[in-house]
């Protein structure tokens, strides 16, 4: 298989359907040759997973992963890349707050030649943005980029694609599970090389966010000192 598109959802039943057929009838409009739409749920308690098994009943192009504790984005991903055998992963958000038409946009990076292609808010754009949501990722995208050396403006944008043969050996050196897991995966694939293109994504921010400003800003304040001190052992 040519593509899986993740999607890793927590207590998303309300819009799971309207994901899947916006994306698969994207991707039948593609040059892709064969794709997947996978769904990782895990602990939802809104029905998500009965719904998600529903959709992999009914469209052949849905593939559900089911698992009952708390995993996070990140382990969410990692599950899917390790149990689906596919050339190329994007991971994303599953409210579409970016854009569809970058899927081939990302593909066309891994065909010529990235190991990965990562969306980015940051780049040629006025982020529109709430300000208690805004300063504290300008701050964090700072602090990795100063204390790590990361040439990527916007490690936090939830829309990323892997070149599949090229990136398992750095997910299994990320310890993260959640929100950190793309800073410190993309850290980590800089630091062995892997050849990274961020481009500009049309993005927008969902009002029905999990994001609490005040509990994960000392969240990713505890990961980078965390990151910082593995890296220096």
């Amino acid at each position: 298989m040519e593509l899986a598109v993740v999607y890793p959802v927590y207590n998303e039943v309300d819009i799971l359907e309207d994901t899947a057929r916006r994306t698969i009838e994207f991707l039948k409009k593609t040059e892709i040759d064969s794709f997947q739409t996978v769904f990782v749920t895990d602990g939802s308690t809104d029905g998500t997973q009965d719904e998600a098994d529903r959709l992999e009943k009914e469209i052949p192009e849905v593939k559900h992963l089911r698992y009952e504790e708390r995993l996070g984005k990140g382990l969410a991903f990692e599950k899917a890349f390790n149990m689906i055998d596919a050339e190329k992963f994007i991971y994303s958000d599953a409210d579409l707050s970016t854009d569809l038409k970058h899927i081939r946009d990302a593909v066309n990076h891994l065909d010529n030649g990235h190991d990965i292609a990562t969306g980015s808010r940051r780049i040629e754009k006025d982020l529109e943005r709430g300000f208690r949501r805004e300063v504290p990722s300008i701050v964090f995208n700072e602090l990795i980029r100063k204390g790590f050396g990361s040439r990527v403006r916007d490690h936090q944008c939830g829309f990323k694609a892997f070149k599949a043969e090229a990136v398992g050996d750095v997910f299994s050196e990320v310890e993260s599970d959640h929100w950190f897991w793309d800073a410190e995966m993309l850290v980590k694939a800089q630091r062995k090389g892997k050849s990274i293109r961020e481009f500009s994504v049309d993005w927008e921010e969902s009002s029905d966010s999990k994001v609490n400003v005040f509990r994960d800003s000392i969240y990713f304040l505890r990961k980078t000192v965390e990151l910082r001190l593995e890296l220096w052992r």
